[in-house]
């Protein structure tokens, strides 16, 4: 039936006859494949008996080792699934990702060793070709040092997992400030992050190494409620009271975090009220929870505050007028200011005359200019 089959296929049974019985049966298989080959090419004499000795001997170990590779390959694939699937089941998402990091770091290791030792056993010299690679990676080097630091990185990206596609992370660099956005894609070179006006952002691995970057994902379900609010000078006897019952109500709403503070408190005197700061902790999955959240605790303090007859303070607003001899407001300097202004400015238009090019426009915006603030404090009025 469909549960034994799916016992039989998650067995560890079923993963060694898959992934290790069946690449060593092909290896087999193929040893057993070239020595017939040799028996027959002997016996008619077409090459000589050393040269197809040493190619069938290497061409075996080299199925040997890819047999061996594929099997490492397998196994590492398996235990790190494994792990990452436990670490899930736990609630430790970081782990797993850097877990996975950590099987991408021993797949490529795996390669290197197997091509190694394939080079080997096909007769490369190993040490030469370090010493040639050392001398023309330095070469490489000096000539895509910018390259190699983003592959590198990317490496590193990969091991420590500061952040994973999906995250919203947040940095600043010295062409760009406050770049915020989802991560899309990790790759060798370069990452790439959209913003939130849907814009895409491709950014060098290289640059990660000295920048100070907020994960905003990882900040767990913990999200900070922090806000100040002004009431009236008036309702001073009432707010020590209404702070002890907003108090109150935050310690029973269990979406409040107990673990964090819980702050309601008089946080300074101003000529436009009394500032009462709030901050507290709550639980929450997403930004659409949290804004909901604080939406209804906000609302809950203006009750409070309805409650025991506190009110929001108002911005104060003030106008000055200099009133004038028929007791009408009137202009803000007196008539013989009025009339000096007005007289630069006849005497600015008389100069317009006289100027030529430049000269000319210039002084007619500065007379304009004049004439304007001429009106306006008259008590007339403008316009060009």
């Amino acid at each position: 039936d469909s549960t034994s089959d799916k016992a039989w296929v998650t067995s560890a049974l079923y993963w060694v006859i898959l992934n290790v019985y069946g690449p060593l049966e092909l290896a087999l298989v193929t040893v057993a494949g070239m020595r017939f080959v040799e028996a027959g090419i002997e016996r008619y004499g077409l090459i000589q008996p050393q040269l197809l000795n040493a190619v069938v001997e290497r061409l075996v170990v080299g199925a040997l080792v890819v047999a061996f590779s594929r099997v490492a390959l397998s196994w590492q694939e398996r235990y790190f699934s494994q792990k990452t699937f436990d670490l899930e089941l736990a609630g430790k998402p970081l782990q797993a990702e850097r877990l996975a990091g950590l099987n991408k770091l021993s797949n490529i290791a795996t390669y290197l060793v197997a091509t190694a030792l394939g080079l080997k056993v096909l007769g490369v010299d190993i040490g030469a070709l370090a010493t040639f690679g050392g001398i023309s990676g330095l070469a490489i080097g000096l000539a895509g040092r910018q390259i190699l630091e983003n592959a590198f990185m990317g490496v590193m990206l990969y091991a420590t997992a500061p952040f994973m596609p999906g995250d919203e992370i947040r940095f600043s660099t010295s062409q760009e400030k406050d770049i915020e956005g989802t991560v899309l894609d990790i790759g060798l070179f370069r990452t790439t992050i959209k913003s939130f006006q849907r814009e895409e952002y491709i950014v060098p691995n290289s640059l990660f190494s000295s920048l100070v970057l907020l994960n905003v994902t990882r900040r767990g379900k913990e999200w900070r409620i922090r806000t100040d609010i002004n009431v009236r000078l008036a309702d001073a006897p009432r707010v020590a009271n209404m702070l002890t019952n907003y108090r109150a109500l935050l310690k029973s709403d269990d979406r409040v975090l107990r673990s964090l503070h819980r702050r309601v408190f008089l946080e300074r005197v101003t000529q436009e009220g009394l500032v009462i700061h709030i901050s507290c902790y709550v639980e929450a999955v997403n930004k659409d929870q949290f804004f909901a959240i604080q939406q209804d605790l906000l609302q809950k303090f203006l009750e409070t505050c309805r409650n025991n007859n506190v009110r929001i303070a108002t911005p104060i607003r003030g106008y000055m007028s200099i009133p004038g001899d028929d007791g009408l407001d009137g202009p803000l300097v007196s008539k013989e200011a009025a009339a000096a202004l007005a007289g630069a400015a006849a005497a600015t238009a008389a100069a317009i005359d006289s100027g030529e090019g430049k000269e000319r426009e210039v002084v007619e915006k500065e007379s304009r200019l004049a004439a304007a603030l001429s009106n306006l404090l008259g008590g007339g009025s403008y316009s060009s």
